[in-house]
């Protein structure tokens, strides 16, 4: 899965600089690229995928939305690992939830 919140080399750049920049650590870029790969799953899990062939783009409220979530987890984890495969979840900051709310996907009913 390609994380529609670096589409290039110039926007991870640009994402770590402000990352590192706000909260210094000794995290590697590789923790930073987890953390934004990590808020672009969460997003399309809850509201399907955010683009497409037709539209390459991700729309602002998705990148927007992904900023706050790899945020969130830049300053929670720091110091912990980004394991993937760690059990340990994370909570969706407010602002996030509200720009991705008109945007999720509908139930699919009850098991």
């Amino acid at each position: 899965m390609t994380c529609f919140l670096l589409p290039d080399a110039e926007a991870l750049t640009a994402l770590k600089v402000a990352l590192k920049a706000e909260k210094p650590g000794t995290e590697s870029d590789a923790d930073i690229t987890l953390a934004a790969e990590a808020a672009c799953e969460y997003i399309e899990g809850r509201c399907g995928p955010v683009t497409s062939e037709a539209s390459p783009i991700a729309p602002a409220w998705a990148i927007t939305a992904a900023r706050i979530i790899t945020r969130q987890l830049w300053r929670t984890q720091l110091g912990r690992t980004l394991d993937p495969n760690a059990s340990a979840g994370f909570l969706a900051p407010r602002a996030a939830e509200e720009l991705m709310a008109p945007h999720y996907l509908p139930p699919l009913g009850f098991a």
